[in-house]
């Protein structure tokens, strides 16, 4: 966790969490992927009481659908590495609008065939049921940070988003 805390008070709403998991299903997802990372997640701060200390979610789809958990909580039990991208500074005065774009997915179904397709060729961006990259790919596109034809229509994967230009280069902290 030492990494963790050594950037935690860095992380903003919008930055991502990428996630290259030690389990079977996340092996053979960057084996098809031929992606360093499995998972993606996006980084939202949220405070539950006045004047309370602020903590730092993840908004994320997995088989719970598109949900929030604690990211502290995730990282301190994470069997893999884990990856923090910052949205560059240029693009701050996009992060609120990101996350309320975001949270507009929450509850969506888990998209298992999207899922299953994505790991043999990239899917077109739908969002009726979401997998975990293809929701922050969603959002960065209603904002206005990425046109709906951005790599021809298709969801993005985890492991892609350096090439929107919008992040800085992933830092290890798990």
């Amino acid at each position: 966790m030492e990494l963790y805390y050594k950037y935690q008070n860095q992380f903003k709403h919008g930055d991502l969490i990428e996630f290259a998991s030690n389990s079977l299903i996340g092996k053979t997802i960057r084996f098809f992927t031929k992606k360093e990372v499995n998972h993606t997640s996006g980084v939202v701060l949220m405070s539950l009481v006045e004047d309370h200390e602020i903590r730092r979610y993840i908004w994320e789809a997995d088989e719970e659908g598109f949900h929030s958990t604690y990211l502290s909580d995730v990282v301190k039990n994470y069997n893999g590495k884990v990856y923090w991208l910052q949205l560059k500074e240029e693009y701050d005065n996009y992060r609120l609008q990101m996350i309320k774009e975001a949270l507009t997915l929450d509850n969506k179904p888990y998209d298992y065939i999207s899922l299953i397709r994505n790991a043999l060729k990239p899917v077109r961006l739908n969002s009726k049921n979401v997998f975990c990259s293809e929701a922050w790919h969603l959002a960065l596109q209603k904002v206005g940070l990425l046109s709906t034809d951005f790599n021809n229509g298709y969801a993005l994967r985890p492991g892609e988003f350096d090439r929107t230009c919008l992040y800085n280069s992933p830092i290890r902290i798990h």
